[in-house]
């Protein structure tokens, strides 16, 4: 079904599309982990009218009261937690290989921007930002020109979100800033972070990774902003963090939460897997056996984890709702030199 089409990733790029989505019906937060040490960006959802997801509060920052936590927002409300539920499409170009989005604290507020993770080099470009600092959830308020959406494919909509700005790259990079407002000082690792060095003739890049422990937050891990000084890969592949959990998400419109409906005279069903219960449909594994390829494989997907599919120990890179999505992390995959599968989960 899907043989040829994905020999090109650039070309590939262009058989998306993105319906817009209406001011009031997503929205952008920054969620607070290690009391505001660092940040995770998520982007919640309204599906439907059936209850308010969240509630807004205040100008500058805008502090979000997540109302869905209260409920089961079990189609009613949708979240995407990390690479594999957002990614940016600039100048009607899917850029998710190719820009990371990463919150930094700058001048007394977190903003987002899109780092380029192809060439290392280039300016970062802004996003949004909360415009200031404050307790709780914090809304990222997009700069002029950007807007959300969801991607197509063949005219059907799926779950992920796309920042949008019709503008291509380099319209965007000719308003970025000197690279001279970047830190050059050199960080060491911590458990919540990672360095890696790059060849530069100029200053670092300053960017954050998540943290290595899971929180105590109701909304799932996704890459961090953290007040350490970090710099890019310079192996050209594009980090795709992803939960360490026993199954990574892209998004959820479950509590994660399984409830048993039991009967007084007869047994509880079976459960249902996690994975399962957070709608996911497909997995996407890597024979990776040696020392060598495990390594190189924690350099594009660096939370990659063991998993065993039946009685072969593989190595699970994500996990999708959507079988295109679950490709197009196959073809980032064969692109670094993995042989990778999709399974479908049961």
């Amino acid at each position: 079904m899907y043989f040829g089409l994905w020999g090109n990733s650039r070309a590939d790029a262009s058989l998306f599309g993105a319906n817009p989505i209406h001011e009031s019906g997503a929205v952008a937060i920054a969620v607070p982990i290690n009391d505001g040490e660092s940040y995770n960006l998520v982007i919640l959802e309204q599906l439907n009218q059936q209850r308010q997801c969240w509630r807004e509060q205040g100008d500058s920052p805008t502090v979000i009261d997540p109302l869905l936590l209260n409920f089961d927002f079990t189609g009613i409300c949708g979240r995407s937690t990390d690479s594999n539920g957002y990614s940016v499409r600039l100048g009607g170009e899917d850029m998710g290989w190719r820009y990371d989005l990463r919150l930094v604290f700058e001048q007394s507020e977190l903003k987002l921007k899109a780092f380029n993770t192809d060439n290392p080099w280039r300016s970062p470009i802004e996003v949004g930002s909360t415009k200031g600092l404050g307790s709780g959830m914090l809304k990222i308020h997009l700069n002029e020109g950007w807007t959300l959406g969801k991607r197509t494919y063949e005219g059907k909509e799926l779950g992920h979100i796309y920042m949008v700005n019709g503008r291509s790259v380099n319209q965007l990079i000719a308003n970025v800033p000197s690279r001279s407002s970047f830190s050059s000082s050199r960080p060491t690792t911590t458990a919540a972070s990672q360095q890696v060095e790059v060849a530069s003739t100029t200053k670092a890049i300053q960017i954050f990774v998540p943290p290595s422990q899971p929180t105590a937050i109701a909304v799932p891990d996704a890459p961090t902003a953290q007040r350490s000084n970090l710099s890019l890969n310079t192996n050209g592949l594009a980090p795709l963090p992803v939960p360490n959990s026993a199954i990574p998400t892209r998004n959820s419109d479950s509590s994660g939460y399984v409830r048993l409906n039991s009967v007084t005279i007869q047994p509880p069903p079976p459960p249902i897997s996690l994975a399962q219960s957070l709608g996911l449909k497909y997995k996407v594994v890597v024979n990776a056996t040696s020392n060598w390829q495990k390594e190189n494989l924690k350099k594009v997907v660096p939370d990659a984890f063991h998993t065993w599919v039946g009685d072969r120990r593989l190595m699970q890179a994500g996990a999708f709702a959507d079988e295109v999505e679950a490709r197009e992390l196959q073809e980032r995959l064969r692109e670094a030199g993995f042989s990778s599968e999709i399974i479908s989960i049961h």
